[in-house]
């Protein structure tokens, strides 16, 4: 992979590459409204933030394979954004947690995006 030319080890390019596969599913499920067991309200409003909570996964995912202190920053910014956006949503009542798969599926995500964030934090201390 041409990741591991720019110093990123293979732990940070699985990273990468994850923040950019479960990015690109939020973008998808924000459009589709549901993803294997978990749904979504069907209202336009959702429609717009869960994508761009989506594209601020794979932007995150694509600034952490540029190697750069800045750019890994940049990313745990949009991680942040993330974070608050999935509170948003649920506190918005745009992401039902009538059961517990509900909850389990966005507490999973969410816990993904701070151990994502802290990761990278540890990493871009390291980084040119």
């Amino acid at each position: 992979m041409i990741w591991f030319n720019r110093g990123l080890s293979r732990a940070q390019a699985f990273v990468a590459a994850l923040l950019i596969l479960f990015g690109s599913a939020e973008v998808i499920t924000a459009y589709r409204h549901s993803f294997f067991w978990l749904r979504t309200a069907e209202v336009p409003t959702f429609t717009g933030i869960g994508a761009g909570l989506g594209l601020c996964y794979v932007g995150s995912g694509l600034l952490l394979t540029l190697y750069r202190r800045y750019y890994a920053r940049a990313a745990v910014g949009l991680l942040v954004i993330d974070f608050v956006g999935r509170i948003g949503i649920v506190a918005a009542g745009l992401f039902p947690v009538d059961n517990p798969r509900q909850v389990i599926g966005i507490g999973l995500g969410t816990l993904l995006t701070v151990v994502f964030a802290v990761l990278i934090l540890r990493w871009s201390r390291a980084m040119p």
